[in-house]
């Protein structure tokens, strides 16, 4: 999984039953047959958005609009072409809404949509104005926060680092995570880095992109990881076929390149919405929302390959990891992981809230916990701010237990 250094979306997809209350009950000014049909409509649509039966709200409220076009309607229309993967139709909804009332919470869902189309500046901009009209919006100074650091992992200037950095206590002072602004942070170089991002930043970060990611990929930042890593490892293990868990599988983009050579096929991911866009691919004969190591320590000997396709840059210290791959992986399994580059020793965490490993110290956790290294492959993983980044696939085999007690004897 990859995505530019972002901030956890302020707002889940779902409709919000509070945003739907309250739009009901403020268009109740008029009693005309029009308006009781608006009403009703309205509701409906509203109740559905809240089952999450988004293809049933959709008709309701588009018909609600276009009878009475009212600010918190549109709201819950954005809210709904949203949940359905609709981006630019939401976005237009709020625009509408925007132009008939400036309200902060609006203007604050308008930002979050378009810091996840990749137009950041307008993002900005829209959080920006948030802060204007409620200095002490916790949830705009960690959006805006987010954008800045973005900024800042782009052109690593001082300044666009200390703006960053101001933001992100801002945002701690008025009541921001602080688990997630001390881990921004961190990744300026404000404070010591943690061993890996926290579990609900990965969560938060991947449930507010789901409905955009392979796009954004795809097309904003040219990712070629799965193809790079399953690629060599067909290479060098061949296509007999085989048990694989994909670990950290986001929304399945490795599911079809690893199905041809999968007995069986089970992804892993912390993020739910991630899942169920992997699950419409048809590729897995399992999906399961759990935390890696912890998956991989309740499966011992239950793969014969692992797959890691840009999981590593949200962990540091990879020894957890290996250690309990080693112990989910049969004797002369295959682990396959890509990083990115790391000039210097170990691992490092970058402004982009990502971390970096030297080639050095993956083999040297690799080789501790039990792995022989197969080979590495170099190759550019993505674009960022059109330039080429530049990873590496790692090859890992799983020692038998006596040749992995010889070697330490030696």
């Amino acid at each position: 999984m990859t995505l530019a250094a972002a901030e956890p979306k302020a707002k889940t997809a779902r409709a919000d039953p509070a945003a739907s209350s309250t739009a009901i009950s403020g268009d109740r000014s008029a009693h005309t047959p029009m308006m009781q049909q608006y009403l009703r409509l309205l509701t409906t649509g509203a109740s559905a958005a809240i089952a999450e039966r988004y293809d049933t709200a959709l008709p309701l409220l588009e018909q609600a609009v276009a009878l009475c076009p009212a600010p918190r309607a549109l709201y819950v229309l954005s809210q709904v072409h949203d949940a359905l993967g609709r981006p630019l139709d939401a976005l237009a909804s709020l625009d509408r809404s925007l132009a008939l009332r400036n309200d902060p919470r609006t203007l604050l869902r308008r930002g979050d949509l378009l810091r996840r189309l990749g137009r950041n500046a307008e993002a900005g901009a829209a959080f920006t104005q948030v802060v204007a009209l409620e200095p002490r919006n916790s949830d705009a100074w960690a959006c805006l926060a987010g954008v800045l650091t973005a900024d800042a992992a782009r052109t690593g200037t001082r300044d666009d680092i200390d703006a960053a950095v101001a933001a992100h206590r801002t945002a701690r002072a008025c009541g921001a995570d602080p688990v997630l602004a001390d881990y921004a942070l961190a990744a300026l170089g404000a404070s010591a880095a943690p061993d890996a991002a926290p579990r609900r930043y990965v969560e938060g970060l991947f449930d507010s992109y789901a409905n955009v990611f392979d796009a954004h990929l795809r097309n904003g930042l040219e990712y070629r990881t799965p193809e790079a890593l399953v690629a060599a490892l067909i290479d060098r293990r061949g296509r007999s076929p085989s048990d694989i868990v994909d670990l950290g599988c986001g929304t399945g983009l490795c599911g079809p390149l690893l199905r041809p050579i999968a007995l069986r096929l089970t992804g892993v991911d912390l993020s739910a919405r991630m899942l169920d866009v992997a699950r419409g691919r048809g590729c897995y004969d399992q999906l399961e929302h759990a935390e890696l190591v912890e998956h991989l320590q309740r499966n011992p000997a239950g793969y014969d390959i692992a797959i890691a396709a840009d999981v590593l840059v949200y962990i540091g210290d990879l020894q957890p990891l290996f250690a309990a791959a080693h112990g989910a992986i049969r004797a002369n399994g295959w682990l396959a992981v890509s990083i990115e580059g790391h000039i210097g020793e170990g691992f490092a965490l970058r402004a982009s809230r990502r971390y970096t490993h030297s080639t050095d110290y993956v083999h040297g956790v690799a080789a501790a916990v039990g792995f022989e290294i197969e080979g590495t492959v170099s190759t550019t993983i993505r674009r960022e701010a059109d330039t080429p980044v530049r990873g590496t696939v790692v090859l890992l085999r799983r020692l038998p237990t006596s040749a992995r007690l010889r070697n330490a004897d030696v």
